[in-house]
């Protein structure tokens, strides 16, 4: 994913960050049941993110450092459904590595 992003950065002006859901109805939900592939935890994803933000080039703008899975059909990562706590922690670990993209 990093070495994506390496390559993102030098090509664009803009990222949006998303979280892989696993949602209802899909191809995805049934690889998933099938234990063919885990979900990030929180602490995982928030690092994933700060790794990310230390790449990009100070004029890239971030749009997104996550998204959303309609709750009605995700099935995983639950933990992502509590979206001011996602966004608390995830400030909390930017901050801890001086990453400040509100200010970028």
């Amino acid at each position: 994913m990093l070495q994506t992003v390496r390559y993102v950065a030098e090509r664009t002006d803009g990222i949006k960050l998303q979280l892989l859901h696993v949602l209802e109805g899909t191809a995805l939900a049934d690889n998933y049941r099938c234990g063919e592939f885990p979900t990030l935890k929180p602490e995982e994803y928030y690092k994933l993110v700060a790794d990310v933000l230390e790449l990009l080039p100070e004029n890239v703008i971030i749009h997104r450092l996550t998204g959303d899975g309609a709750k009605r059909d995700l099935i995983a990562p639950l933990w992502s459904t509590d979206k001011k706590r996602v966004l608390a922690d995830l400030t909390l670990i930017l901050r801890s590595r001086n990453i400040c993209p509100a200010e970028r």
